[in-house]
């Protein structure tokens, strides 16, 4: 479709914060220009605490200088003290509301913020930034916010305990202004695994080539992580690896963004707009994505399609982007409490007829009374490939399990003492009392036995 014919009428506003959600919000701002423009959305910002992070992101992304801010009055930024980040939302907050007005996003009906759920700026802001963006931007209308929140890689125990803070906050009552409407959790050590297994010839060259060393065989990836010395420091690494899974959250970000946009020759049912998509699931939700169906595979030699292969193929393409493409563990058995699904593509293939079949898949991977949505985006081009978005709402996942062993860890090791709990206040910047009830309201919430009251 050529670019004058677009109808601009996005009203999404995407917002960076911290390191991750800059790189992010960066990485997507590029590949949308690449492909002709930002009809997706009406305008982002990028916000950090710290300086040097944002310096990074301006030249790595070309990022223009109205696109950014720094808020905080430290240029190293919060460090892992969350509650910092949390109160500096509320200083600054005049400068940042500006900024938003500025760029266009007093228009949004909808917020994306994109941040890691482990790191100081990005774990505390994010609920004071939901509450006062609902506080300025609300006023003439429902203003709804999303969250798509990256989960640390495993072992980083620090980052695991503001990661259940962060969750715990995001899933508080509505009145209290902080909840997100829909929280979308993705996984760094997924995402790796994920591409690991199956890109991993492309992967292979990107680490040899970033890290100057020679990796021939994925096992040796164990070893380098928990190499005492290495040629490189322990950040070079991890950012290379996120460098490598940062792609596949653009891309969810981009098949969600379907619904935000409308242009001739593409027709959106019964799911019609962003607000929809939380209305339809429960807060904490999770990704598979599975693009460029090959759907010529049942297509006959006259061309037509075999509806009914095409109904059986793509049963066994839900199991494939649930079991192997999901962007968090899915497991076998996760008992999502509500799915939405989104199917897109050419109109003379994707329609009403292929809902039955998806959702006798998806049956298998959902709690019983767990109600189903269907999205169908259909375009008139034959040219635009077919692709399924199935946002899984509250699955049961062993990753939360992990980062919920690994937060109690931390809780008890600086536990039994009046002067042992002090960390909390100095490393958090809330007491300890304050972060179990935190971990024991996402125990319940996950089915994940036994309270913590270390």
């Amino acid at each position: 479709m050529e670019k004058d014919t677009q109808i601009y009428t996005s009203s999404v506003f995407l917002m960076g914060l911290g390191e991750c959600g800059g790189n992010l919000v960066g990485e997507y701002i590029n590949k949308e220009k690449e492909e002709g423009g930002l009809e997706r959305v009406t305008g982002y910002l990028i916000l950090n605490t710290n300086r040097y992070d944002l310096v990074k992101v301006r030249e790595k992304y070309k990022v223009p200088p109205e696109n950014i801010l720094m808020f905080g009055d430290t240029p190293m930024g919060v460090g892992g003290r969350f509650m910092e980040a949390y109160n500096l939302v509320e200083v600054w907050w005049d400068a940042i509301a500006e900024q938003i007005r500025n760029l266009g996003g007093d228009a949004a009906s909808t917020f994306i913020i994109l941040t890691s759920t482990g790191g100081g700026t990005g774990c505390g802001a994010t609920p004071a930034l939901i509450r006062k963006i609902r506080e300025t931007f609300g006023s003439s209308g429902r203003v709804y916010v999303y969250v798509l929140g990256v989960l640390p890689f495993e072992d980083q125990t620090s980052e695991a305990l503001n990661t259940i803070w962060l969750l715990h906050r995001l899933l508080q009552e509505p009145e209290k202004g902080e909840s997100a409407d829909l929280a979308i959790l993705l996984s760094n050590r997924t995402m790796l695994r994920r591409r690991l297994q199956y890109e991993r010839t492309m992967v292979m060259d990107i680490l040899s080539s970033r890290l100057g060393i020679d990796i021939t065989d994925v096992n040796q990836l164990s070893t380098l992580v928990t190499a005492s010395e290495l040629p490189f420091s322990s950040k070079v690494l991890e950012q290379t690896f996120v460098d490598i899974v940062n792609p596949l959250i653009v891309q969810t970000l981009i098949k969600l963004l379907q619904l935000s946009t409308f242009t001739p020759g593409k027709n959106i049912f019964p799911v019609t707009d962003m607000a929809d998509i939380a209305n339809k699931l429960d807060t904490i939700s999770i990704p598979a994505i599975f693009t460029e169906i090959p759907y010529q595979a049942v297509v006959d030699e006259q061309g037509k399609i075999d509806m009914d292969g095409l109904a059986m193929f793509l049963q066994e393409v839900v199991n494939v982007a649930i079991k192997y493409y999901s962007l968090v563990d899915i497991q076998e058995d996760p008992k999502a409490s509500s799915v939405l699904y989104l199917l897109s593509g050419p109109k003379g293939i994707v329609d009403v007829h292929l809902d039955r079949p998806i959702k006798e898949a998806l049956n298998n991977y959902i709690a019983e009374g767990a109600a189903v949505t269907p999205t169908f985006i259909q375009y008139d081009s034959w040219e635009v490939p077919m692709d399924l978005l199935i946002l899984l709402g509250l699955p049961k996942l062993q990753e939360i399990r992990d980062l919920v062993d690994e937060a109690e860890k931390l809780i008890k090791l600086h536990s039994g003492s009046k002067i042992k709990e002090r960390w909390f206040l100095k490393s958090k910047g809330v007491s300890k009392e304050v972060l179990v009830e935190a971990l024991n309201e996402i125990k319940d919430l996950f089915d994940i036995g036994g309270n913590s009251s270390e």
